[in-house]
């Protein structure tokens, strides 16, 4: 042997029933992973509320909710909503004085989905919530990721027994499981 050369031992093939019970626990672990990914998703019972429709005024809290970057809601007046798409959202929580509602909602990383704010028409027997963005329609091909945010929209009175409504959503953001 050469003194300059150190050899190192050589792995032994594994054999047929090794390769098989490497092979399952790698299935296995993948399984578990999957099952952890899937039940920290929402709950499949959450029903979206389609657009342009009561919301029930039952927050519903998946457990995902908590964990998304918290954006400060621009209030938007009824012109600056010209030329917005408007995206669709859901109700989590309704703060202590009915004053705040928690929402989540359909954003994107600003290439081709940019956030502009809500658009809240207060009656009194009705709150409307529209949650708007900027999209590039011109654009044939979108690199933009979904994301979600959430937000507290502070309403200039409490809830009270009015009711919540849901803005019509855009045709293209429609999908009741877009939430999901």
């Amino acid at each position: 042997m050469d003194a300059t050369r150190s050899e190192t031992p050589v792995q032994p093939a594994l054999g047929p029933m090794r390769r098989f019970a490497a092979i399952l626990s790698s299935v296995a672990v993948a399984a578990i992973l999957v099952y952890w990914n899937w039940t920290g998703a929402p709950s499949r019972s959450t029903v979206a509320i389609p657009a342009g429709s009561t919301d029930p005024i039952n927050p519903s809290s998946p457990p995902y909710v908590h964990r998304l970057r918290v954006a400060v809601p621009t209030i938007l007046s009824l012109a600056q909503t010209k030329g917005l798409t408007s995206m669709p959202w859901r109700l989590f929580a309704i703060g202590r004085n009915q004053d705040t509602l928690g929402i989540y909602y359909a954003t994107g990383d600003g290439d081709c989905v940019t956030p502009k704010g809500v658009y809240l028409a207060e009656t009194a027997s009705t709150v409307t919530v529209e949650v708007l963005s900027n999209t590039a329609r011109a654009r044939r091909a979108c690199p933009a990721r979904l994301g979600l945010a959430r937000a507290d929209v502070e309403l200039r009175h409490p809830l009270g027994h009015r009711q919540l409504i849901h803005a019509q959503v855009a045709t293209e953001w429609s999908n009741p499981h877009i939430l999901d």
